[in-house]
């Protein structure tokens, strides 16, 4: 209970000062400078042994004068000030050893082994680790002994070539040490480096759920830096793990995508661009060649964020590319669509909705047939129009309720055309001060580049334009689409 501690001990202190007793208060400003550094409060420690040396020079107190360079070192140590704190907590560790006292030796030893090593004077940590260690046996004082294992273990972490079967066993001792001993505190730290060293070894679910459980062991203290370590380290791998789960995610769902349709001799080449956002959203787009003259092309956008919306998504996929449709006329987009409406209700799947275009082209008779639920238009970018033939979804939101019908448009291809499918990430583009960059905005610069080059393919530039727009390469919703080529 550090927090409890820490007031404990200050009020101790101020005790002391009421009844001006010198000797009283050197016996607090000692035990604040023990606390203080067992706590990793640097300023605190040093002005703690900075007053008990004033102090003891004033009465003549050579124990507590020691005891003062000691703390003082130890405080310069914390904050980083190596050669200055070594050399005073050494001659501070001499002078307390000349006075004859041997009580706390582990502990002084353990702080000087560990400047050794942040000074990467790796044998002469060693040796005062062992030299404390030994003394641990000979006079039964326990209560440093699981933090000279910790550290001993880090000390092999530092050795060329590291030895990390010997760092692992240290810390796992000092850990068990700590337990049977009941603290906490010691249990912390030796369950940090153990978890460090683990996450390092790509055993990250251990490192995080030993590191979780030892934390979640203490109910203040949050503020001192051992807990603040540990909090700042579960967070990192919070975030690193939702990193590798969004990252799997994103592969999972590209490897859902159809490969492009680049065929010479074909009467129709399809490409995508599927750029997924920050939280990856519930976008999915495909298309399949029904027969030899019928390919359907579609495209799913699941509401909400995250993997159950990108999931979801990706099974209604699968479903068409299966053809496992029962009793559905693939080559008709509003028995599809009805079908899927009825399948994915949202009260059965979390309460998640979706918009879906899906489209059917005969290659013969070069007619388009389409239905929408609750999707924005898809265009038709004719070389012999000016203006893109938008492609209407008039259909309601899909999954809301069941029984519904899909309405079916028809459209003749001109040669030479392109059909762009595409999710409203590609064009519900926020700008900070400024108005969005809407549909309106996003055809008037389709139209361009289709009449800048007709051959080219318009998707790579609208997505320079978004990220542009955006001010990022991070985008706020997935950007989808899918871009038919006609001879």
């Amino acid at each position: 209970f550090p927090d409890r501690a820490l007031t404990l001990m200050r009020e101790a202190k101020d005790l002391a000062r009421s009844i001006h007793h010198p000797f009283s208060l050197e016996y607090a400003l000692h035990h604040c400078g023990w606390l203080f550094q067992h706590c990793r409060l640097g300023i605190e420690t040093q002005t703690s042994g900075d007053e008990e040396m004033r102090i003891a020079t004033e009465q003549g107190f050579m124990f507590w004068h020691a005891s003062g360079m000691l703390f003082s070192g130890a405080g310069l140590l914390l904050r980083g000030r190596l050669e200055e704190g070594q050399r005073l907590f050494q001659k501070g560790l001499e002078a307390y050893r000349g006075t004859g006292a041997r009580l706390g030796l582990t502990y002084y030893f353990s702080i000087l082994g560990e400047s050794f090593q942040l000074m990467g004077r790796f044998e002469d940590a060693r040796r005062t680790f062992q030299e404390a260690l030994a003394l641990v046996e000979s006079n039964d004082e326990r209560f440093q002994e699981a933090e000279l294992h910790r550290q001993l273990g880090e000390l092999h972490l530092h050795l060329s070539p590291p030895d990390e079967v010997a760092a692992e066993g240290y810390f796992l001792h000092a850990a068990e040490i700590a337990r049977r001993q009941g603290s906490r505190a010691w249990e912390l730290r030796a369950t940090l480096s153990l978890a460090r060293l683990w996450y390092k070894q790509n055993q990250k679910d251990d490192a995080f759920t030993i590191l979780s459980n030892a934390f979640g062991s203490f109910t203040e203290g949050y503020q001192t830096p051992d807990l603040q370590d540990a909090s700042s380290l579960l967070k990192t791998w919070e975030h690193e793990r939702m990193r590798d789960e969004f990252a799997e995610g994103v592969q999972y769902v590209r490897d859902c995508l159809p490969a492009p349709i680049q065929d010479d001799t074909g009467p129709v080449n399809v490409d995508w661009r599927y750029i997924p956002s920050s939280t990856l959203g519930g976008d999915a787009i495909g298309y399949r060649w029904l027969d030899p003259e019928r390919l359907a092309l579609y495209l799913i956008d699941v509401t909400g964020h995250g993997l159950g919306s990108a999931l979801l998504a990706v099974s209604i996929t699968n479903l068409i590319r299966s053809g496992s449709l029962a009793g559905t006329d693939l080559r008709r987009p509003d028995h599809v669509l009805a079908a899927l409406n009825d399948a994915f209700q949202g009260a059965q799947h979390g309460y998640k909705f979706f918009t879906m275009w899906y489209g059917v082209y005969h290659v013969p008779t070069r007619e388009l047939t389409w239905a929408g639920g609750g999707h924005h238009a898809s265009i038709i970018l004719s070389p012999s129009s000016p203006e893109p033939i938008q492609l209407p979804s008039t259909g309601p939101l899909m999954g809301m309720m069941s029984g519904v019908s899909f309405a079916t448009g028809k459209a003749k291809v001109p040669r030479g055309a392109r059909l762009l499918i595409f999710s409203d990430g590609v064009f519900e583009i926020r700008r900070e001060a400024e108005p969005m960059w809407d549909m309106e905005d996003c055809l008037a610069f389709l139209v361009a580049q289709n009449k800048q080059d007709p051959k080219a393919t318009v998707m790579d530039a609208l997505l320079r334009r978004v990220r542009s727009l955006r001010g990022s390469p991070q985008l706020e919703d997935d950007f989808s689409i899918i871009e038919a080529r006609f001879k």
